[in-house]
């Protein structure tokens, strides 16, 4: 139990100095680049640049946490190997799983970290650095949804308005079609304007026009009021711009965005395929922590510290490249979108299996 304790402490510590380090480095390194062109075009104040900064950090950590874990599981072995204590460890009679469990437990905490900073922390923070960015740096305006038709579906209602305006709460051009059990329309209300009654949670139309059809879907009836109150199945709150990529949201604001767009009729591939990365993603670095394990039972004299950090990033390289690849043919349709975050997976896994297998056949 103290030697599982010492090594998941050396691992916990290298993995937040090598996560320290890749927030030192994306921040050193993007700010040399905006300073460049971005900062000289659009003049931000400094206060503005250390909140977009400050906002960038929870991302960038989700972003760094698998290199961080496979940097972290290599320099732990390897130091372990050097001191012989790998050596100890197996005249004792530890197996490699007994060796590799607090890497084990140190990559599934890192995982477990990884989920709730992606799904509670990234998707505030993002939406606050795009905000910063795009409307208080480069001087956007902060509009809902504008200069476009836009249709939202429920089972036998479709809504379509042209304009929403964010400062008031008001939809503006709207059309609601109640259709039948053969989809065909019933009754179709226009109105110039709809007001959100959040007590109420229903709009009020104005400017209302009904016509009601007949089953051979002529015009039976002709209605016109001033003022009508209706449940839509529109919340104003979601009609806002999103600026977020995919990555960004959590995977509860994914999953909703799936639903409404096959409602809807959208293509929601690029949405599918962010999911299924996403979620796969958490579960990289418990994965990539036990890639460490074999570096530990190389010989001494072969085992150098600077070789083996080249070929663990050999490793992680490999693993962002083959993602990447996943995810452009999911984008083209030539690979399910549920391969584009789980294949790299499976061969991390596999990697890792035929590692174990090997170091077990080897102490046998």
């Amino acid at each position: 139990m103290i030697l599982f304790r010492y090594v998941l402490r050396e691992y916990y510590k290298f993995a937040a100095t090598t996560l320290c380090l890749s927030l030192f480095l994306f921040i050193l390194f993007d700010f040399i680049h905006k300073t460049t062109t971005y900062f000289n075009r659009y003049n931000p104040d400094p206060g503005l640049v250390f909140r977009y900064y400050l906002l960038q950090v929870p991302f960038e950590t989700f972003q760094a946490l698998p290199i961080a874990s496979l940097i972290a599981s290599v320099i732990v072995m390897v130091l372990l190997n050097r001191s012989g204590e790998v050596t100890a460890m197996r005249a004792a009679g530890m197996s490699p799983t007994q060796v590799g469990l607090p890497l084990a437990l140190g990559g599934l905490t890192l995982s477990l970290f990884s989920y709730g900073i992606a799904e509670f922390v990234v998707p505030y923070s993002a939406r606050r650095t795009r905000y910063i960015t795009q409307v208080l740096i480069e001087g956007e305006k902060d509009i809902g949804l504008s200069n476009e038709a836009h249709w939202v579906r429920s089972e036998r209602q479709a809504v379509n308005f042209q304009t929403f305006h964010k400062e008031t709460g008001t939809l503006e051009g709207v059309k609601l079609v109640d259709l039948t059990e053969q989809f065909a329309p019933a009754k179709t209300t226009y109105a110039r304007f709809a007001q959100y009654l959040p007590d109420q949670k229903l709009w009020k139309l104005k400017e209302v026009k009904i016509l009601d059809f007949d089953p051979n879907k002529q015009i039976e009836k002709v209605e016109k009021l001033e003022e009508l109150s209706l449940a839509l199945p529109i919340e104003p709150q979601k009609l806002t711009v999103e600026r977020r990529i995919p990555l960004e949201m959590s995977l509860v604001e994914i999953s909703q965005l799936i639903r409404s767009g096959i409602r809807s009729g959208v293509d929601v591939l690029d949405y599918r395929i962010s999911w299924h990365m996403k979620l796969a993603y958490h579960l990289a670095a418990l994965l990539i922590s036990l890639l460490g394990l074999s570096f530990g039972y190389r010989h001494e004299r072969t085992t150098e510290t600077i070789k083996s950090l080249l070929i663990a990033f050999t490793i992680g390289i490999s693993y962002w490249f083959l993602l990447s690849i996943c995810k452009a043919l999911s984008s083209m349709g030539h690979l399910h979108p549920f391969f584009s975050g789980w294949l790299a997976n499976f061969w991390l896994a596999a990697v890792v299996a035929w590692q174990l297998r090997g170091l077990h056949r080897e102490q046998s």
